[in-house]
């Protein structure tokens, strides 16, 4: 009977990080839909959209130590690829001016939930290609060329008017994001996250990311295992980007390029780049942090006395917030590990992990 216990124990300590980054999702969703005003619940769903892509991020740059900085690639393709299946038809021959075999695309018109579907599709075939070719770098080269991936999605898509609109806003694309639904995608991005991390894949390239030379002595295909985490990744950071596409008034390229791309690795990093519900965390400390220097910027009055910051400044006090966080907490908020339930027992918890 103690043996029980101590497993069903062991097993809810296994599973709380899946649990506390569900309940704070929840709990920030719930309370944003139920008792914030207007401008406030678009805050909670441009929060829950960066749930999306920081998480989207984690999977694989979490789980291999390699630190991409070319996943906004894949957000501008879910944008994209869901604005060219959604937007109505009469307005798609004054917009674009697709290629010959895209010619289907004028008179296609899809609902949004078949847009997000391809577009995590599409993002995830994107990533599978120039994954194949990238994942077969070291680590810092792998990163590098991350990179250089994004910088060459940003001139493609600033550049072929006929099908982007180049540096042009988009408009037209249905806007149907709201709190409940990114938050449902919030949900179910962790809950990808999750069951990869804890899949045998995941196990393998956790296990490269500590010790890559180990992990192929002992049979891992190092490569393999990167470019399927890879692939995950890009089509849920594809999914952020449908979901932004159709929360936005209108995007550009510039929507998905450097400021964003350091924006997602500072979320990840903040939190913990090692840990999902640091993750989480690092994404609410972001937004928070940002939204209150952005009204400081404003003007805002506190005890009788008007505050107005510079323009600029809140960028410079995000900066410094960010450079403080990785002087006094290098591995993140929460650390390289995960969440843990503190166990009265053990050492029946250390039999189990054996077993």
């Amino acid at each position: 009977m103690k043996g029980r216990k101590s497993l069903r124990f062991h097993g809810l300590s296994y599973h709380l990080p899946l649990v506390v980054s569900l309940l704070v999702v929840l709990l920030v969703g719930l309370l944003g839909a139920a008792f914030a005003p207007l401008v406030l619940q678009r805050t909670v769903t441009s929060m829950m959209i960066a749930v999306v892509l920081a998480v989207g991020l984690y999977i694989f740059s979490g789980n291999s130590g390699i630190l991409s900085f070319g996943h906004m690639s894949f957000m501008a393709v879910g944008a994209y690829v869901t604005s060219w299946l959604t937007i109505p038809a009469n307005l798609k021959a004054l917009f674009f001016s697709f290629p010959g075999p895209l010619d289907f695309l004028y008179t296609l018109n899809v609902p949004p939930w078949a847009g997000l579907l391809a577009g995590v599709f599409i993002a995830a075939v994107v990533g599978l290609v120039t994954g194949s070719i990238l994942m077969r770098l070291s680590d810092i080269e792998a990163s590098i060329a991350t990179l250089s991936l994004l910088l060459i999605v940003n001139v493609v898509a600033s550049n072929w008017q006929g099908v982007t609109q180049g540096q042009r806003t988009m408009v037209g694309v249905p806007q149907v994001v709201e709190i409940g639904n990114s938050m449902v995608c919030a949900i179910l991005a962790i809950l990808i996250a999750y069951l990869y991390q804890r899949s045998r894949s995941g196990q393998r390239l956790r296990a490269s990311r500590e010790d890559e030379n180990a992990a192929a002595v002992l049979g891992v295909r190092v490569s393999l295992e990167r470019l399927v985490a890879f692939t995950i990744s890009a089509g849920v950071v594809g999914a952020g980007g449908v979901l932004y596409a159709h929360f936005s008034s209108g995007f550009s390229p510039n929507h998905f390029f450097l400021q964003r791309t350091f924006l997602i690795v500072a979320m990840v990093i903040v939190g913990g780049r090692h840990s999902l519900p640091g993750v989480v965390t690092g994404v609410f400390v972001i937004t928070i942090v940002a939204e209150v220097l952005r009204k400081v910027e404003e003007g805002v009055v506190l005890f009788g006395v008007s505050i107005n910051a510079p323009t600029g400044m809140g960028d410079v006090a995000l900066g410094l917030f960010l450079l403080a966080v990785l002087v006094w907490r290098p591995e993140g908020i929460i650390g390289p590990a995960e969440i843990r339930w503190p166990s009265r027992n053990k050492g029946a918890a250390r039999e189990v992990e054996t077993n």
